[in-house]
């Protein structure tokens, strides 16, 4: 019985493991894409303004 809790749990962590990395994953890009559409936007504000 000891031998299969461990292998739940080890399988449990591993689940984890992944979707924190997924979790991460969608965050970084989420942040890397954040600061190349702020600038569009601003500029397209200021053009905006200009006219």
């Amino acid at each position: 019985m000891e031998s299969t809790r461990r292998d739940h749990l080890l399988t449990l962590l591993f689940l984890l493991l992944t979707l924190a990395l997924f979790f991460v994953n969608i965050t970084q890009r989420e942040s890397r894409l954040s600061p190349k559409r702020e600038p569009r936007f601003s500029r397209n504000r200021a053009a905006y303004i200009q006219k």
